[in-house]
C-alpha cells in the first residue's frame, strides 16, 4: 500500500516517553476515551511502560495528530505479534491522510522489532473505524475476541 501523500517535511513519528510528551499525546486519547482523567493517565504510565505498552505519535510541526498505543506480545508458533491497544486521531484532522500513515510507521516499527503481525482489537459500534481498517489500512477480521470480568 502506498503511503499517503502528506506533507512529511513537517512530521515526526516516535515513541512518546516523558511525562511531558504523554500529557502532549492526552487530547488524542481522550478522543476514544472520554472516561479517561490526565491525573489517571500519568498515575498509570509508569506501569502501563514497564509491562511494555509504548505510545507511539505522529506529530505535525511538534503537535501531537495521531496515536498508537502498542505492546509486543510473544506467541508460542509465530514469534511476536504488534498488539494495538490504543490508536485515535483528533477528529480535527481526520480524512488527511494522517491515520494510513500512522499505520505504515507502526508496521515499520513491527518489522524492525520482528513481529510477523499486527493485532488490532476495536470495539464493534465504531463502524467508521472499521471501515477505515479494513479499506484504507489493509487490516482484516479474524477470529473472536472474548472478555471475562475480574472482581
Amino acid at each position: 500500500m502506498a503511503i499517503p501523500a502528506i506533507e512529511t517535511s513537517n512530521a515526526e513519528f516516535r515513541e512518546l516517553c516523558t511525562i511531558e510528551e504523554w500529557v502532549s499525546a492526552f487530547p488524542v486519547l481522550q478522543e476514544f476515551r472520554q472516561e479517561l482523567k490526565l491525573d489517571e493517565l500519568l498515575e498509570k504510565r509508569s506501569l502501563l511502560q514497564e509491562s511494555g505498552y509504548r505510545l507511539l505519535a505522529l506529530l505535525l510541526e511538534g503537535r501531537v495528530v495521531a496515536i498508537a498505543g502498542v505492546v509486543i506480545n510473544p506467541h508460542i508458533l509465530r514469534g511476536s505479534d504488534l498488539r494495538v491497544n490504543d490508536l485515535a486521531t483528533l477528529s480535527t484532522e481526520r480524512s488527511k491522510g494522517y491515520g494510513r500513515y500512522l499505520i505504515e510507521r507502526v508496521r515499520d516499527f513491527a518489522k524492525s522489532c520482528s513481529c510477523s503481525r499486527i493485532l488490532l482489537y476495536s470495539q464493534h459500534p465504531n463502524t467508521d473505524a472499521h471501515r477505515f481498517y479494513e479499506q484504507k489500512a489493509s487490516f482484516r477480521r479474524y477470529g473472536i475476541e472474548f472478555v471475562s470480568e475480574i472482581g
